[in-house]
């Protein structure tokens, strides 16, 4: 039997449980800083009628503004900023000194996909857990004091490029009605085009994932064929 669109929206308004009470994050897909935006005053795991989300809010005009506008009731707090360190004592960013080995180890570049685990593993923490986050593309022309041309990029430049895409992860957690980065985290991970990787699973050593960065479907080099 088919499950019905209730079920299916309620099986996923139960996987989204850090959307409840305590916290919504506001994605910023077009800027390098990654802001969270909550409810003030909602206990966490706060839930609604049916157990749906109890988040309700007025709309926020239509408008550009020179800062982030959230709901009445709600507050933002910025996380994390491009380049800023993941570890504790990485190194501090400084647009005009960046290195793709400082990239390699500092928060990447624009947030796209944002996902996140709670902690412990199998709860539905809305105050603790990991935040998973896609740094698909780079916009070089704000990355760099002059504002080159894509193309116009040089090597060093370049290096930082490739460093500032892939993932990051963060372990966070939520105290006195702020967020804090845990800079100390065994969970923290940062993962670029260059870090070597193992494919696993049945499409492993498929000929359609053999490439000249993974020459046998499996293990990629951690550089782009160089």
């Amino acid at each position: 039997m088919k499950n019905s669109f209730a079920q299916i929206l309620q099986h996923q308004v139960s996987r989204r449980r850090f959307l409840q009470g305590s916290g919504a994050l506001a994605l910023a897909t077009a800027t390098p800083s990654l802001p969270l935006a909550w409810e003030a005053g909602k206990p966490a795991g706060a839930t609604g009628a049916a157990g749906l989300s109890s988040l309700t809010f007025s709309e926020v005009a239509h408008q550009i503004t020179p800062t982030l506008e959230v709901p009445p009731d709600y507050q933002a707090q910025v996380l994390i900023r491009w380049g800023e360190p993941l570890f504790a004592g990485g190194p501090a960013f400084d647009p005009t000194q960046q290195t793709a080995d400082k990239q390699q180890v500092q928060f990447g570049y624009n947030n796209d996909f944002i996902g996140y685990l709670p902690l412990p593993l199998g709860s539905a923490n809305p105050n603790h857990g990991l935040l998973v986050v896609n740094h698909e593309y780079t916009v070089p022309k704000l990355m760099w004091p002059g504002s080159p041309k894509d193309h116009a990029l040089d090597k060093a430049q370049t290096d930082v490029d490739i460093a500032a895409h892939g993932l990051s992860v963060l372990e966070i957690v939520q105290k006195d009605g702020q967020w804090q980065v845990q800079q100390d985290s065994q969970y923290t991970r940062r993962i670029t085009p260059l870090t070597p990787m193992q494919i696993a699973g049945p499409a492993a050593g498929s000929a359609r994932l053999k490439t000249a960065i993974s020459q046998d479907g499996v293990h990629t080099l951690g550089t782009y064929g160089n």
